[in-house]
Formats: structure tokens, sequence, C-alpha cells
């Protein structure tokens, strides 16, 4: 039962338990026993209807070593600084918010976010989208802008693949609901979706000397 898993202030916060409890009124034999107290607890979670999980490691890494990483999948040179990864890596990009501008990317209207999720978007397409979220830092933006005119990869990969929004997906697009903020980091979706656009194609990337103590390194991508 939600009763006997609730456990007040442990993470996920996704419940509330409410107790309530009242002097009982005694309509018989009150000279002969004490009111008694009657109780009720009442249990109620809610249940994660959006989810946007990816794991990455790449912005722990210095400049050259990511430039090189991300270049290979998104196949082309690109020249970022720190500065810019780790803004990147920081900056949280509202995911029905960048829905709704990857609607109007892709020239799709009168859709709901299910819809806009069925289709396909190349690496450009999804970090210009990016790009246009509303109340992301410049930095970023200018980042993403970057990447985007760069990308030459222009293997289109669906976009569930990258994002489940779960039962708020039948909304229509710009119908966000009030209250529900479903975030993701840029640099995690931004190198989910380059990974997704190279499928199983190896790569081979010439990180040089980019790692200090090593002369020379070469890593394959597959």
């Amino acid at each position: 039962a939600a009763g006997s898993r609730f456990e007040a202030g442990k993470l996920p916060y996704n419940a509330v338990q409410v107790s309530l409890k009242k002097k009982g009124t005694l309509y018989f034999g009150a000279m002969m026993m004490k009111p008694p107290v009657i109780g009720t607890t009442a249990t109620a979670s809610a249940q994660a209807e959006a989810a946007f999980s990816v794991g990455s490691r790449l912005a722990s890494l210095n400049g050259g070593v990511v430039n090189a990483l991300l270049g290979g999948l998104l196949g082309t040179d690109i020249s970022l600084s720190v500065m810019d990864y780790s803004a990147l890596a920081s900056a949280d990009i509202d995911v029905l918010s960048f829905t709704d501008a990857l609607a109007t990317e892709l020239r799709l209207t009168g859709v709901s976010y299910s819809d806009v999720l069925a289709s396909k978007a190349t690496v450009g397409q999804i970090a210009t989208a990016m790009a246009d979220v509303p109340g992301l830092d410049r930095t970023s933006k200018l980042a993403l802008q970057t990447m985007a005119a760069g990308a030459t990869n222009m293997v289109k990969i669906p976009l569930s693949h990258l994002i489940d929004l779960g039962s708020v997906g039948s909304l229509g697009v710009g119908q966000k609901p009030a209250g529900l903020t479903v975030a993701a980091s840029a640099m995690s979706m931004v190198t989910a979706a380059a990974a997704l656009a190279n499928g199983t194609n190896q790569v081979q990337v010439n990180l040089g000397a980019t790692i200090p103590g090593l002369t020379s390194t070469t890593l394959s991508i597959a």
C-alpha cells in the first residue's frame, strides 16, 4: 500500500500524507469511559508523466577533447571553449519549451507533443531548437548555434528515442500545463542527440596531444 511505503523527507518528493485526529463524542456511557480519539490517515502520490535521462561526463574533460569527440559525432570541426561547455553543462533546457521550438523548426502546426516526438530531426535542427528555448543564457545559446551551423551529420533521428513525455504528449504544442517543468541538461541533450545520429557507425577521433601526459591519442567511438 502507498501509505506503508511513505517516508517523510525522502527523495523523490512525490507524495504527501495527511493525518487527522479528533476526540469523539460519547452518547452513552460517558460516566464510565473517556471519549475515544478517532483518527484517519490518507496518502497521495504523483507519478512522473515526463522523463528525460541521459548521463554525460564529457563536460569534465578539457575543451580540446570535447571538441574532438563532439566534432567526430557531428561530422565537423568544433572550436568551443571550456567556458562554453561549462555553460552547457549548467544550463537546464525546459523539455516542453524545447518541443515547442522544435515544432516550429520542423514547421509542424496544429499538432500534439506526441506528434512532434513521432517525427525525426537532424542534430542541427535539434541544436537550433535548443538555442531558441526562452531563458537560455547567452553563452549556451551561442555555443548551440555554433554546433547547429557546423553540423554536417544529416542523419535524422527519431525524437521519441530522445524524449518521452508520457501522457503529457497528448496535449497540443504550446499547451504546457501550469506548474509542470521537465528540465534536462543542455550538454546531455546535445550529446545524446549526436550519439543517436551516429548510430552504429564507428568514428575515429585523433585527440593529438590534448590529454596531458600523452603525446598522441586516437579514440574509436562506435
